[in-house]
Parts: C-alpha cells; structure tokens; sequence
C-alpha cells in the first residue's frame, strides 16, 4: 500500500509566476476629448508562493495504515515512522491522516469509538493514542499533519466486526440509512447534522 503514498506523493500541487508565452495583450486603451490615450500595461507582479507536497493515508479498511487491523502497538507505530520517513525522503511537507472512517475514531474520544482498523475490534482500545504518535512523528520531520474526517458514512462496506454500543448507529438508528452496502448518517436530520456537522469537528 505504500504506492498509494508513493503516486500521490509524485502529485504535488504547484503554482508558477512564469507569465505564459502567448500574444501580449492590448495596451489599456482610453477616449478622451476626442484623443486616443495609450498606457503600457502594468508590469506583472510575482509573488512567491509555497508548494503544498501532501499525500493521503487511508485508514478506512486498511488501505495504507495501519497494514492490517490486529498489529501490535509496536508494529502499528513502526510504520507510522516508515511512512513519515518516506513522505520527507520523497520531498513531500504534508501528510492528511483519515482520523475518522465511518463515525469512529484513530484517537481518544468521548464521542465515537475506537476505529476497528486498528485492533480489528471496534471500541477496543489500540494501547496507544495513534493520533499522538503521528503527531509526534510528522512534526520530527518537519511534515505537517492534516486531520482528514468522513463526517456522515457511519460504516463502511469493508467493515467486518459489530458496531460498538456506543456507536452511533446504536445509539441513534433513526438517523442511519442504508445506501447500496454502506450505511450513512443523514443529514436531513436537523439533530444528526448537528451533532456529526458540529460537535464532531470541536
């Protein structure tokens, strides 16, 4: 899975002060009094600007990290450095973490779950906060670490384990509907748009 890494790290967004080379354009042309005034366009002006080099890493049924659910702490974080140090080698400054898949949670949380990514279990706690470590790790080499979020998918198809109790879908099975083999917390629901919309971004 680090190809993903890999392929959109070779994606960079970029942005040029280069003026194109086409046809210039037609001097600023004004009537007055019955004269033609002429005035040369004004020099183009040149800001440099910094390049963002980021990639994604997918969480949602082990699609780059953590490899496969069930990985030790040691093994799980092992790899978080592995793919840090891959993102500075490759000339990447940013990284977007899926830190919520399908309404649960890669960190301590009050509201949602432990991911079952992570331990295979959902609501299990991994032995470690995950968020923290990758955090930590970015930071040592001078990556930045962007929090990605799916506000409203509450379970993915991959998804093997039970829904925890305190998973939303348990707790509030009214705002969850079914679409295709996924489900989804509706947004038409004033309360679940508030609290998915709001609180979870606090």
């Amino acid at each position: 899975h680090r190809r993903h890494l890999l392929a959109l790290g070779s994606l960079p967004w970029l942005t040029s002060c280069e003026s194109p080379k086409t046809k210039p354009l037609r001097p600023w042309h004004r009537a007055c009094h019955g004269c033609e005034h002429y005035s040369a366009p004004a020099a183009p002006t040149c800001c440099t600007r910094r390049e963002w080099r980021a990639a994604w890493v997918a969480t949602v049924a082990n699609i780059d990290w953590p490899s496969k659910a069930g990985l030790s702490p040691e093994q799980q974080q092992a790899e978080i450095r592995s793919l840090c140090d891959t993102a500075a080698r490759i000339g990447l400054n940013a990284l977007l973490l899926q830190v919520r898949t399908s309404c649960d949670a890669f960190y301590e949380s009050s509201l949602e779950p432990w991911s079952e990514y992570l331990t295979g279990t959902q609501g299990q706690h991994p032995g470690y906060d995950p968020l923290a470590v990758w955090l930590r790790e970015a930071r040592a080499r001078g990556l930045e670490l962007h929090a990605w979020i799916n506000p409203y998918r509450a379970r993915q198809s991959r998804a093997r384990g039970p829904a925890a109790a305190n998973h939303l879908s348990r707790r509030r099975p009214e705002w969850v509907k079914a679409y295709g083999d996924q489900l989804w917390v509706d947004p038409g629901e004033p309360a679940a748009a508030e609290v998915v919309g709001v609180d979870q971004v606090r």
